[in-house]
């Protein structure tokens, strides 16, 4: 039996060709593909969804950059509702390129109904893992600052009463819980250039960065 040469284009479809087929919709006389397909509203609905999300994501985030205008700003404000309800009103600008100055870490002071040693429960806590939580606990700590500078802090304790609450809860034996905020300044870059050229670990934990601790809040665990 003769056997024709193997050519090119005949043993297998050019990519071309490949990419025409994935790309077109199933004959709807063929055999219906395993499982059910979506129906087109539903296509539609998500698509619709999908496009939304992406919308509202970009346009909060070029308008809380520190290079914006007063339109990207406007467009912003449309869908800052919907940001806020999905909990990612935390744009890139407040890490970089031009940071905050000074950063909230809290520590809640935990004293026990046995008068032993306290125990200190810092956020954010650096051995967390995974990063994202890390980022998730200066979010908290920024809102138990933040709250504590409202007018009527002392009557809602939303934030700080809450976590009071869980910590309260975390460990049954604490009997009182103390608040406290220091303000954790940016490193001055000349001080860790000056230990990285004598080959010495920068410490960017060290007392001169912090300031002294100020209390916002205590709580009662009896109380809560």
């Amino acid at each position: 039996m003769n056997s024709e040469p193997d050519q090119p284009g005949a043993a297998r479809a050019s990519w071309l060709d490949r990419l025409k087929n994935w790309s077109r919709y199933p004959d709807p006389k063929s055999e219906p593909a395993p499982g059910h397909r979506w129906p087109s509203w539903v296509c539609w609905l998500v698509s619709a969804l999908l496009l939304f999300h992406v919308t509202a994501t970009v346009a909060c985030e070029l308008a809380d950059q520190w290079a914006t205008s007063s339109l990207t700003r406007q467009v912003g404000r449309w869908f800052w509702s919907y940001i806020v309800l999905i909990n990612q009103d935390y744009a890139h600008a407040y890490f970089a390129p031009n940071p905050e100055p000074r950063t909230p870490v809290v520590t809640a002071r935990l004293r026990f109904k046995t008068g032993g040693p306290y125990h200190d429960v810092r956020l954010p806590d650096k051995s967390t893992q995974p990063r994202i939580r890390y980022v998730r606990q200066i979010a908290m700590a920024w809102h138990l600052t933040h709250e504590s500078k409202e007018v009527d802090f002392a009557k809602h304790w939303y934030w700080a009463r809450s976590y009071a609450k869980h910590l309260c809860r975390a460990h049954p034996d604490c009997d009182r819980i103390s608040l406290l905020v220091q303000w954790h300044r940016a490193p001055n870059p000349n001080k860790l250039l000056d230990a990285i050229a004598r080959s010495a670990v920068p410490d960017y934990d060290s007392d001169d960065w912090f300031s002294p601790p100020q209390l916002i809040g205590e709580f009662a665990c009896d109380d809560l």
